[in-house]
């Protein structure tokens, strides 16, 4: 039998065995949230260059629920997270979102796809992807995944594999977010 303190040491390192790998998940998980967001100042700085309109979602938690029509709160409430933007480029308007990829390799979640599949039969969705230390532009404009393969990655996420021939590289942005070495 145990005595207290062996038996608290136990628990401790059982604690800690739990708390390490969740400390570290979120630390990756907010580096690669920063990412994001300066892979979406990008892709939408360029997409302007070229004469779009965006407008971002990522501040709409700014807007004050006085500032927004009954009918839009309401729409709001049911999208679980919409994508990063709505853009105007020309007579086209569509849904973007934007993924920063360390190297080039077209998973998305499988939630979030289901969703952009699902509000695509209202506005198109274009996930955009940069690369970022290669600073290339790559789209593209979501499908039915039925026949994406499907895979589990590191963090327990499932994702579609989108297939190479369904992105279509863009351009090429120069000294920007080229130091990351890590798999997205």
């Amino acid at each position: 039998m145990e005595s207290n303190d062996a038996t608290r040491l136990r628990e401790m390192i059982e604690e800690f065995m739990i708390a390490v790998p969740r400390v570290l998940r979120e630390a990756i998980f907010r580096e690669r949230a920063k990412k994001g967001e300066g892979a979406e100042d990008i892709v939408f700085r360029w997409l302007e260059q070229y004469g779009a309109k965006v407008f971002r979602f990522r501040y709409r938690a700014d807007l004050s629920k006085e500032d927004l029509p009954r009918e839009v709160k309401r729409w709001l409430e049911t999208l679980p997270e919409p994508p990063d933007a709505i853009v105007r480029a020309g007579d086209l308007v569509y849904f973007a979102d934007v993924k920063y990829k360390s190297e080039e390799y077209w998973a998305v979640n499988v939630t979030d796809y289901r969703h952009y599949h699902e509000i695509s039969q209202v506005l198109p969705v274009k996930v955009y992807f940069l690369i970022g230390p290669k600073g290339k532009i790559y789209v593209h404009t979501v499908t039915d995944p039925e026949s994406f393969e499907t895979k589990i990655e590191w963090n327990g996420n499932t994702v579609y594999i989108i297939p190479t021939e369904l992105i279509k590289e863009v351009a090429t942005v120069h000294g920007e977010m080229k130091n990351e070495g890590e798999k997205d």
